[in-house]
């Protein structure tokens, strides 16, 4: 259960990104390739195989989660109804408080929203640090206001990386808006400054 809870996000992320395409420059009229196969027109019938493909493992991996999802709540009733034996999908709970033991939805939420983000927005535009801050927001916000955790260390780690994600977007960010050379080593002492007291949490 553990090595396929491991490989579902990297299947899913590759499967995003069959949908991805890049146009070939900046005009309007230009033609469209595959991010990651950048010889294939999109909208080619290749393509159209591809994307097939993509959309047929994401609604299986879809059922997979719908199916652990029901599974775990089993193993939530049963552990509360007392029972002794270790169920292969306690690591997904066991280390939340009793509420909150869906939390790990969310974090499945947050890399989905990650993966369809880079697959599906356009690369250089404006809206991808703006989805992204949202995405990371949402996620500090979940993380505060439920504080998941059985230990407090652990969620004040959780939140501070949070914190560290948000802040180091809104820093590449700006490092990507200015031009000068300044401002770049100040950004650059700053993100590795925040990353490196984040790190050193653990």
């Amino acid at each position: 259960v553990g090595l396929l809870f491991l490989f579902a996000f990297p299947i899913m992320e590759s499967s995003l990104s069959l949908l991805s395409c890049d146009p070939e420059s900046t005009a309007e009229a230009s033609p469209r390739w595959m991010t990651q196969a950048p010889w294939v027109a999109c909208g080619s019938s290749v393509h159209a195989r591809l994307v097939v493909a993509a959309v047929v493992v994401l609604c299986a991996v879809a059922f997979g989660f719908v199916v652990l999802a029901l599974r775990v709540r089993r193993a939530v009733r049963a552990r509360r109804a007392g029972a002794a034996f270790v169920s292969p999908y306690d690591f997904l709970f066991v280390g939340y408080v009793r509420a909150c033991w869906w939390f790990e939805t969310v974090v499945l939420a947050q890399r989905f929203a990650i993966a369809a983000i880079v697959a599906l927005v356009v690369r250089g535009s404006v809206f991808v640090v703006l989805l992204h801050a949202a995405e990371h927001l949402s996620s500090l916000l979940a993380q505060l206001y439920f504080a998941p955790s059985f230990s407090p260390t652990t969620n004040a780690i959780e939140t501070a990386t949070r914190v560290a994600s948000l802040a180091s977007l809104q820093i590449c960010a700006a490092m990507q808006a200015t031009g000068s050379a300044a401002s770049l080593g100040v950004l650059s002492t700053l993100f590795l400054t925040i990353n490196l007291a984040t790190i050193a949490m653990f």
